[in-house]
């Protein structure tokens, strides 16, 4: 049976082994092929049901409820909303996460050997770093993500002790207790003792999230989970409001999301049970890469063409949010 700290281990190797297009370890448009806007620039527009985005980030995982070639799926959505106002200069930016499950994964099932929530942290200071072959222990920490693991698992524990607690119950425990006992170790993360946003939503059971039926579907231009066979469900959502100058937007548009993602067993008797709860931590934020811009990279050497992709991606992000 695999020990927490051999779980952790496995965790903090999996958030950097992805390895996506031009070696990043965060998925872009160019992975899932994004339609382009159709304009002069080079940016997308991926349209999922009603919401439109501009950039997307995706991670992948595994995890013992899927079965053993499946993974699971988190993605981020980005987009930008000017002029709502006429008399304004407000600009707000949208960030919507989805989970990505494969089809035979039934997790608004009631009789499912497990429960399992995600928690989200949001809206802070953190930005992408410059370098998208960085990974989550670059950007965070190992220090940091180990205790947020750690903590996590602790109050899951204690959470789910009681028998008749529901999986919505023992997530909203576990999110208090990051808010009132934040870990020291990530404190300089965000540049302060806590995370502004902190929110835990069940992903199991009647409150789990849902698939858009296919008469919702049909708006839908792109699929941003991989495999394409994966189910997409929208599961969080937030916004923030800067201001129209590019500078007060980019904290807002690329701060780094984590994503807490439980499972465990509130009876370890039943068949397929899990063995020992799963706590895995996701580092998230929007990819400026599609297609086009892969297209009028120069197929000269990997520094040549790394300059070319930076540099279109540059110009593309200076159009998108001027």
């Amino acid at each position: 049976m695999p020990t927490l700290i051999s779980t952790l281990f496995a965790a903090s190797i999996g958030c950097a082994a992805a390895q996506y297009v031009n070696n990043n370890t965060i998925g872009s448009c160019a992975d899932v092929d994004c339609p382009s806007r159709g304009d002069s620039t080079t940016l997308s527009e991926c349209q999922v049901t009603n919401r439109t985005y501009g950039l997307i980030g995706l991670q992948s995982m595994s995890s013992a409820i899927t079965e053993e070639d499946a993974n699971l799926t988190w993605t981020v959505g980005t987009h930008v909303y000017d002029n709502i106002d006429g008399d304004s200069s407000a600009r707000k930016v949208e960030k919507d996460f989805y989970l990505g499950t494969p089809p035979s994964l039934g997790l608004s099932s009631d009789d499912l050997p497990y429960a399992g929530c995600a928690i989200f942290l949001y809206s802070n200071e953190l930005t992408k770093p410059r370098d998208n072959q960085s990974s989550c222990v670059d950007t965070i920490g190992i220090d940091c993500m180990t205790s947020l693991l750690t903590n996590v698992a602790a109050y899951l524990a204690d959470g789910s002790q009681n028998g008749t607690t529901s999986t919505k119950e023992t997530c909203q425990r576990v999110q208090e207790e990051l808010n009132k006992n934040f870990p020291s170790s990530c404190a300089n993360v965000p540049g302060q003792e806590s995370w502004n946003g902190i929110e835990a939503v069940a992903l199991t059971g009647d409150d789990a999230p849902k698939p858009p039926p296919e008469s919702m579907n049909q708006s839908s231009t792109c699929h941003p989970t991989l495999p394409k066979s994966n189910d997409l469900s929208f599961v969080f959502g937030y916004n923030d409001t800067g201001t129209v100058q590019s500078e007060s937007t980019y904290s807002l548009f690329y701060s780094v999301n984590i994503v807490l993602t439980m499972f465990w067993s509130p009876d370890t008797t039943v068949p397929a049970a899990l063995d020992v709860p799963e706590s895995h931590l996701t580092c998230l934020w929007p990819i400026d890469l599609n297609d086009e811009q892969l297209e009028i990279e120069e197929p000269s050497t990997a520094i040549h063409s790394q300059k070319i992709s930076l540099v279109a991606s540059f110009l593309a992000l200076v159009v998108y949010l001027l």
